[in-house]
């Protein structure tokens, strides 16, 4: 985390498997003071406390600041740019002004102090583009590497979970040429993953 000097932390959180109470009490376990909603539209016909406008207000409640980005770092898209035959081109999405926009607010909030949780829906990380898209794109961007709030409440660092995913898909490097990275690999594998796509199901959609 060596751009941020000022103590802000960034983490990642799931929230569909919790109730609004045991979501709070998470947040509060690792201080965070910021919350920002990356789901796509922040309302969930499957997990109704997790609305906006209920999460205003507890948040608040708790002193702790809750914003929705959906507009910067949801995953279904609106600009058309960015779709490859009706998918979502997360590298397209990154270079999107909006998205960029979003990552140099997140830059300022950390270098200010404050502890950053980016929340969605799913419980894994590596389910979510909350981990392939947004914090791939935040460390790119500004080098800040996230850690990723599991659903029991502990912590795994970015380079664990993708040694972690490196293993689980077998990535090894020699089985690429000299030039490509088995990270890229990787990555490339969530996108496929997770990235929205016009014939999404609805689950799909409250990303």
């Amino acid at each position: 985390m060596s751009a941020i000097n000022s103590g802000g932390k960034l983490y990642t959180i799931g929230c569909s498997i919790h109730t609004i109470e045991s979501f709070i009490d998470i947040l509060k376990k690792h201080e965070v003071n910021v919350a920002i909603d990356v789901r796509s539209t922040p309302y969930s016909k499957h997990t109704a406390q997790f609305n906006k406008e209920n999460l205003q207000r507890v948040t608040s409640h708790n002193r702790i600041y809750y914003s929705s980005f959906s507009k910067e770092f949801g995953a279904r898209r609106k600009e058309n740019c960015v779709y490859t035959n009706d998918t979502v081109s997360f590298d397209k999405v990154k270079q999107l002004p909006i998205f960029i926009n979003g990552v140099e607010r997140i830059r300022k909030g950390l270098q200010e102090g404050y502890r950053i949780a980016l929340m969605c829906t799913e419980k894994e990380p590596a389910d979510c583009h909350r981990f392939s898209l947004v914090a791939k794109g935040i460390s790119e961007r500004i080098g800040v590497y996230a850690n990723h709030i599991l659903y029991d409440g502990s912590l795994m660092t970015t380079k664990d979970i993708e040694q972690q995913l490196l293993k689980q898909y077998s990535i090894e490097a020699e089985l690429f040429d000299g030039n490509d990275d088995p990270l890229v690999q990787l990555y490339k594998i969530l996108e496929h993953k997770v990235a929205y796509s016009l014939h999404s199901s609805e689950v799909e959609i409250e990303r």
